[in-house]
């Protein structure tokens, strides 16, 4: 299992970093470091200073050797001020709410607010926040913070000039109601390192403990999952991607197409199980707009999935698997597409797996819509900006509002999916799919002729292979032996 390495912020501890920490422990083995002079370092008070914290962080890692890193706020410029002075067990750093614009005018800023009276008065849940970490060490940590920003002020660590040679895997994030760290700022850092993304989750405060340990501990990990990520620069902007297994020349691809809400990672762990059940190598593709790919400015129009499938789908195809054989698998809207790109383009396809995909517009696709956007406005579906982070709202008004228009309603692909020569297809849906009815897999089954089948997946609404992830293997696998007549271990 991967390590982590969770570092609070000053004027914090720990203990803000265990609840985040215990949602992270199924997919890292999650560690902890303490700055001195916070929490139970407190007598340490006077090793506080930039250089002496740098050298401590450095000798705790030699206990943990190579490990990722999420830094909040000064956790966050500890980090990255460490892999800038040589430190080499670093893999990747995640960061959020980390101010980076330190000069000693901004130093004199902060600093003024660090008076413990002035706190309470204009915070008072703030200041019961602190208190209740702190107790008596409060304002002696608030005295030695305001010497710490002093000296960042005058001798700033992290600088463009400095932070070029950081070839590490590195994001930086913000909350976009935080009101001590600005984008511009961010953005300067993110843009000079080599590897650097930055990711505003637009929900987000800057306290840590004001956030919700859950999501910020999916934060973390979807930043950690993008590490691994390969991009690719279209004629419309760039496309991020993830591969699984080494590629067999000989064989074919499974290419994975996402929902309309979806991401690389919202995939889970479900493409390398497939493939692995298979032994087949895929590619993980995820479409502008969402995600870490770049986003879109344009109106989408009814036609948004014809032109993902007949468009951008073969532009990246192009470049990143070039006459290879391919398997689609595709989830919702990615299924829609899937269908529409394999008609298009049959010679490329050795078959096709949809789950819960649409051939057609129907009442309780449109009544779940409508259901979706009452959660919308409920604040209900903050989970997405983890994924989507500063993109959110546009991916999910775009999906949303469109399915919704007059032009929609009539929207119907049947048509569109007969390809000039057949190809297998599985097309699978959950029993209780919330926006499909039963009748999408028979019409679309019905549509693509006699190499097609329907599964309805019991007790699996609209993401069945997350619902019932056994089954619908099962299936996908069985599928795949027969039409390429080889037997799976």
């Amino acid at each position: 299992m991967e390590k982590i390495v969770l570092i609070h912020g000053a004027l914090g501890n720990t203990s803000e970093m265990v609840p985040i920490g215990k949602w992270l422990e199924e997919r890292f083995t999650v560690l902890y470091y303490e700055i001195p002079g916070h929490g139970e370092r407190r007598k340490e008070i006077d090793s506080f200073s930039m250089e002496t914290v740098v050298r401590d962080f450095s000798t705790f890692l030699d206990e943990v050797g190579e490990t990722f890193v999420f830094g909040f706020s000064l956790g966050g410029y500890l980090a990255l001020s460490a892999v800038a002075g040589g430190e080499e067990r670093i893999k990747g750093v995640v960061t959020l709410g980390t101010k980076t614009d330190w000069s000693p005018e901004e130093a004199k800023k902060e600093m003024a607010n660090l008076a413990v009276e002035l706190i309470q008065e204009k915070s008072e849940a703030f200041y019961t926040y602190l208190n209740e970490l702190h107790g008596n060490h409060l304002e002696t940590l608030c005295s030695s913070t305001a010497s710490f920003m002093r000296e960042l002020g005058d001798n700033p660590v992290l600088t463009k000039e400095i932070v070029k040679d950081i070839t590490i895997p590195v994001r930086m994030g913000r909350g976009g109601k935080d009101r001590m760290v600005s984008k511009e700022a961010t953005l300067e850092i993110c843009s000079a390192l080599q590897n650097g993304i930055y990711r505003e989750v637009p929900s987000f405060p800057h306290p840590v403990g004001f956030l919700n340990p859950k999501r910020v501990a999916q934060f973390i990990e979807t930043n950690v999952h993008s590490f691994c990520y390969q991009f690719v620069h279209t004629s419309e902007g760039k496309s991020a991607y993830m591969t699984i297994g080494e590629e067999k020349p000989d064989e074919p691809i499974v290419l994975f197409l996402h929902e309309g809400l979806g991401s690389v990672q919202q995939w889970g762990d479900f493409p390398e199980k497939l493939c692995q059940v298979l032994g087949l190598s895929g590619v993980v593709f995820e479409r502008r707009g969402y995600g870490y790919s770049d986003a879109v400015h344009h109106q989408r129009t009814d036609r948004y999935l014809h032109e993902a499938a007949l468009c951008e789908l073969p532009e990246f195809i192009e470049q990143v698997v070039p006459e290879r054989p391919l398997i689609l698998v595709g989830h919702s809207d990615g299924g829609s597409i899937a269908l529409l790109y394999a008609a298009a383009f049959p010679e490329h396809i050795e078959g096709v797996i949809t789950m819960a995909a649409h051939v057609y517009n129907e009442e309780v696709t449109i009544q779940g819509v409508k259901v979706a956007r009452e959660a919308w406005n409920n604040g209900k579906l903050k989970g997405l900006e983890v994924f989507h982070a500063e993109k959110t709202e546009k991916v999910f008004l775009d999906w949303n509002d469109t399915w919704q228009t007059e032009a929609f309603r009539t929207w119907n692909i049947e048509k569109d999916i007969v390809s000039r020569s057949g190809y297998p297809a599985l097309i699978i849906q959950g029993e209780d799919d919330q926006y499909g009815s039963p009748e999408q897999v028979r019409d679309c089954v019905r549509a693509l002729g006699e190499e097609a089948e329907g599964v309805l997946i019991p007790d699996a609404g609209h993401s069945p292979h997350l619902e019932a992830e056994g089954e619908v293997l099962r299936e996908m696998s069985e599928f795949i032996q027969t039409i390429r007549s080889f037997e799976i271990e």
